[in-house]
């Protein structure tokens, strides 16, 4: 998935970082609870 963000515009990259980790985050709140 990162991989296919080196090849998108910077903005659509740090999109598609920004909602990974929170993607992960929300794995993470959900494993926690």
């Amino acid at each position: 998935m990162k991989s296919i963000g080196l090849n998108l515009s910077g903005r659509e990259y740090k999109i598609l970082i920004g909602s990974d980790l929170l993607s992960e985050t929300a794995t993470l709140l959900r494993e926690a609870i």
